[in-house]
């Protein structure tokens, strides 16, 4: 009788389950740009920027910092979508601009 009584809970239990439907890799990978895409899109203010002056090359970075420094309010940064056709929905495509000195054009892909 416990047994019975035992089958008849998993049964419950388990009829309830639902097995979920696997995504391919690329279903995946388009579900994933898709739900990224307007988490991305809008501005972003680059508010600290911290340079560690030992980590300088100065061939690589031609400028007068001598000690660690943080830079506070560096920049913005903006991002909307490709004004491009894109083909593959698995590439996340975005332009936009960073305002830091001069307005310099950027793309992310």
């Amino acid at each position: 009788m416990k047994l019975f009584f035992a089958i008849l809970i998993a049964s419950l239990c388990f009829s309830q389950c639902q097995q979920k439907e696997l995504l391919s890799p690329t279903e995946q990978t388009v579900k994933f740009v898709d739900e990224l895409r307007p988490q991305l899109i809008g501005s972003w203010a680059i508010q600290q920027a911290q340079i560690d002056q030992k980590k300088l090359l100065s061939l690589q970075y031609p400028v007068a910092i001598t000690k660690d420094t943080l830079i506070q309010n560096l920049a913005t940064l903006t991002f909307q979508p490709s004004s491009q056709i894109i083909s593959d929905k698995r590439i996340l495509e975005l332009e936009g601009v960073l305002n830091f000195r001069n307005v310099v054009p950027t793309y992310l892909r």
